[in-house]
């Protein structure tokens, strides 16, 4: 009975650390997220408008906090408890994740510009699902097309990086590409991956940014390995 008690005390602190890792991942990603976009914000008030702390913030980067850390608790919260992720091919869940990034900030959160761009956001979904190139440059393609689309307005960017995270975890119980620190090498890349964004879009194609993305995906990895934690 006592060796019964101790596995099941073990088993619930094993639980909670868990899940304060999975909550300071997210903390992490929000401020990356955010600092690409040239926000201001430090790790330490993101983390204090997350956990309810005061903060002398005002009302709107509040929301802008809160949104983020929302969507990406939308996209990764059910994969922490069961494996399962949101399906990275459903334009529905694109919608959503858009909408909770921009609510209260945009009167078209979660709305497509155009039918003509939701059929373009559409094929290219297609083409993410039924291609037989490798995900990694499957990922990296989606991230790059669904930007120079912008099909949501406003905030597109958003989805746009946080379903490369999405792709890339196509395998059930893989959690390593949800724990790579890719959004904060971009962070410390941002105005590089700017510029080779330009770059791509004036050569009108995205071999550039593709290896630009590669190498920032190898980095996250390998800082990932150096610190799991």
């Amino acid at each position: 009975m006592y060796a019964l008690i101790k596995i099941n005390e073990r088993a619930k602190n094993s639980k909670l650390t868990a899940q304060q890792g999975y909550h300071a991942v997210r903390i992490r990603d929000v401020y990356a997220t955010l600092a690409i976009k040239n926000s201001e914000l430090t790790l330490q008030q993101i983390s204090d408008v997350i956990d309810g702390e005061y903060t002398e913030l005002t009302s709107s980067e509040i929301l802008v906090i809160k949104n983020a850390y929302e969507a990406y608790k939308q996209v990764f919260h059910m994969h922490f408890y069961t494996l399962e992720s949101t399906d990275p091919h459903s334009v529905l869940a694109m919608q959503n994740s858009h909408r909770a990034f921009m609510t209260g900030l945009s009167k078209e959160a979660g709305h497509f510009r155009s039918d003509k761009i939701q059929r373009n956001v559409d094929a290219l979904t297609r083409w993410a699902n039924e291609s037989k190139e490798n995900m990694l440059i499957k990922a990296c393609v989606f991230h790059y097309e669904f930007i120079c689309l912008e099909p949501l307005g406003e905030g597109s960017e958003y989805v746009a990086r946080l379903w490369q995270m999405l792709l890339l975890n196509q395998k059930k119980g893989v959690w390593v590409s949800f724990r790579m620190p890719v959004m904060n090498i971009l962070q410390k890349r941002r105005q590089e991956y700017y510029d080779i964004l330009a770059i791509a879009d004036k050569a009108t194609g995205s071999s550039r940014f593709i290896e630009f993305m590669l190498q920032t995906i190898l980095d996250a990895l390998t800082e990932y390995e150096k610190d799991p934690s």
